[in-house]
């Protein structure tokens, strides 16, 4: 049995791999919710995350791979895993310390830390974490979308937003860069691409921009 656990905005990309058995949904707002309010309640978020973790306990897992390479999900892992379980990324010893399970990790830890760059793609990374080899045939979907969306044989593509705000290229330099590019490369399309929550700022950059061939699909390509 492989189980995958993920916050919830990851969810719908989880759905589409394969292999797995399970997907869970780590409710990130409703089990630190208690602890971040203006009347901090440190006893009720206790029992939230102690009721979540109980839950997946059942399920006795014999490896734990944390690909999140985030300390501070660390203390999930060590919390889920038991003595006889194979633990690879970030994790806890007995006494709290921190705990890194594996080389790949130890680099990324010493090399990268957090909000710092990295050298290898992340794919890499998680394939070293996990122990697996990294196929052309892994990074093509089997599945097709089905919503599809007619796009033009050749054209610039740009992801616009990221998964943290600190993150994203502020929608000025989204709007420069196209303007420069169109000078270079006039007759080229440019799709623009992202989730729900970036389409304002697709259209700020749509606005302020005079490319004739701009497509705007952000928030249009969910499957």
């Amino acid at each position: 049995q492989i189980d995958i656990l993920v916050r919830s905005k990851f969810h719908e990309a989880a759905l589409h791999l394969e292999g797995h058995d399970n997907i869970h949904l780590m409710p990130t707002a409703n089990l630190l919710g208690p602890i971040l309010a203006e009347e901090m309640n440190e006893v009720e978020t206790f029992h939230r995350v102690h009721g979540f973790v109980n839950d997946l306990r059942q399920h006795n897992y014999t490896e734990i791979i944390n690909l999140s390479f985030s300390p501070v999900s660390s203390w999930l892992t060590k919390m889920l895993a038991t003595e006889a379980t194979q633990v690879k990324g970030y994790s806890r010893y007995g006494d709290g310390s921190f705990k890194i399970c594996d080389e790949a990790s130890e680099y990324f830890y010493a090399q990268v830390g957090v909000g710092q760059h990295n050298r290898f793609h992340l794919i890499n990374m998680m394939a070293t974490v996990a122990g697996v080899d990294v196929t052309s045939e892994d990074l093509v979907l089997s599945t097709i979308p089905q919503t599809r969306i007619a796009v033009p044989p050749q054209a610039l593509a740009i992801h616009i937003g990221a998964s943290q705000e600190g993150k994203r290229i502020p929608t000025l330099k989204w709007t420069s860069f196209i303007r420069e590019f169109s000078e270079i490369s006039p007759d080229m399309p440019i799709i623009l691409l992202g989730s729900e929550n970036e389409y304002a700022d697709a259209e700020k950059i749509a606005a302020s921009t005079a490319h004739a061939q701009l497509f705007n699909f952000v928030g249009k390509t969910k499957w």
